[in-house]
């Protein structure tokens, strides 16, 4: 695993403050703190519209510790617009 930047997980920490409404460690689940599947959809739209940063639902199967999505996470750029790049 890559290690994320400071800033990075701080956004990280900080929407998942927002969406479980408790901070958590780094190193802690985000599913033993009561998130679900409604949250992580949330998590993700506030990471990507408040943050700039993008994760996929998947990463969340695979390790759901903020230093681990954090990690995986990637910086939105322009072909992450609505409606870019989105085939009819």
């Amino acid at each position: 695993m890559t290690r994320p930047t400071d800033e990075v997980l701080r956004s990280v920490l900080d929407a998942y403050a927002e969406v479980l409404g408790t901070s958590i460690g780094p190193h802690e689940d985000f599913f033993g703190h009561g998130g679900h599947s409604l949250l992580v959809i949330r998590l993700i739209a506030l990471l990507k519209t408040r943050h700039g940063l993008r994760v996929s639902a998947r990463q969340f199967l695979v390790d759901a510790t903020p230093v681990a999505v954090a990690a995986a996470c990637l910086p939105v750029d322009a072909s992450d617009a609505p409606g870019e790049g989105v085939t009819p």
